[in-house]
């Protein structure tokens, strides 16, 4: 059951780096419709309390009425440069009434129903964030930070506590929130997903390597035998 927990899915218009990233074509809809279903998802199970799509974009808003999923108009300054990632995420987190605040990216499409279960179900008053493991060898200022010079493992042998965070799925109570006015608190419980689940599409390369990836997990889902679909039709 929920615990006062409201999605919420920020988008805005005017991506810099892939053009309309969050409304273009993906697979069979957009990452913002899949982003909608999967939540939709966790509504009808009762996981989650609410959605809201915090946008500037009208085309997102479209869409969101269209589903029925409540909108918070973001103002401009929120979606511009100017705006600071503190002033960012205490804006969308202060914008809606509950009392905790999960976040839903688009960017993030290849997530799992069992990995949003697995962290609504994990969360009890300390944030938690979702990332994943960085399995290169990776150097700062001309060293290694992950290894010794004359010792380098075999890249899965790196060491399991350097990791990314994916900002796939956060869950932060508004209190938290407002105290440190950041998603990430000393806190923090991590959640480490897949390099798949955890894919953030952030270019064009990256957009297409997402749909891919979909397209091959639909492909999966799927028994692919015409006999068995036909029986399933009778």
């Amino acid at each position: 059951m929920s615990r006062g927990i409201t999605a919420v899915i920020p988008t805005r218009a005017g991506s810099e780096r892939v053009k309309n990233k969050n409304t273009k074509r993906f697979s069979s809809s957009s990452l913002l419709q899949v982003k909608i279903d999967q939540m939709k998802n966790l509504l009808d199970e009762g996981l989650i309390d609410d959605v809201i799509v915090n946008t500037n974009c009208r085309y997102s808003e479209s869409l969101a009425r269209k589903n029925n999923i409540r909108v918070v108009i973001r103002e401009d300054y929120y979606a511009s440069p100017a705006c600071s990632s503190k002033e960012y995420w205490c804006n969308v987190g202060n914008c809606i009434d509950t009392d905790i605040f999960m976040l839903a990216q688009v960017t993030s499409p290849l997530i799992k129903h069992s990995t949003y279960k697995k962290c609504i179900g994990f969360f009890d008053k300390d944030s938690i964030m979702t990332a994943t493991k960085v399995k290169q060898f990776l150097w700062k200022e001309n060293k290694p930070i992950n290894y010794e010079i004359g010792k380098q493992p075999r890249s899965q042998d790196l060491p399991d506590d350097v990791f990314r965070l994916n900002f796939a799925i956060g869950i932060i109570s508004l209190q938290e929130l407002n105290e440190y006015q950041d998603l990430i608190t000393p806190k923090t419980k991590f959640i480490f997903l897949d390099e798949v689940e955890g894919f953030d599409i952030d270019t064009e390369l990256d957009f297409k390597i997402a749909q891919s990836l979909q397209s091959g997990s639909n492909r999966k889902s799927g028994c692919g035998k015409k006999s068995c679909c036909a029986e399933k039709k009778r």
